[in-house]
């Protein structure tokens, strides 16, 4: 049988590893997408200057640089494929207890801030 204080230690340390482990998860994360070109910028000939290199690395196609960001979506990838890597693990977290959010910064397509011809 366990004493009280070897309880409460116990108890103090199973507290402590889960706090920590939390703790190595919450981070922000960066997730680039890259957007297909709209129907304006193909008919004036623009081309894509940057890809998805990898699951996360985005290569600037003219400079021939990559940037290494936690996921890379390319442009055939769609709201689902978003969703699934950057929503549903908030979502899933939120509806545990833990807070969550997600900040989104970009284009929406609109207007094109940079076109390559």
């Amino acid at each position: 049988m366990l004493s009280a204080s070897s309880a409460r230690s116990s108890l103090a340390s199973v507290a402590a590893s889960d706090l920590e482990a939390a703790r190595s998860t919450e981070h922000v994360k960066v997730i680039c997408r890259i957007r297909p070109l709209n129907s304006r910028e193909t008919s004036t000939g623009c081309k894509e200057f940057v890809a998805a290199a990898a699951d996360d690395v985005l290569r600037i196609e003219s400079q021939g640089k990559d940037m290494r960001f936690d996921g890379v979506l390319g442009p055939s990838q769609t709201q689902a494929d978003v969703f699934d890597m950057v929503g549903r693990p908030i979502a899933d977290a939120v509806l545990q207890g833990f807070n969550g959010s997600i900040f989104a910064y970009g284009q929406t397509g609109e207007r094109p801030h940079m076109c390559r011809r």
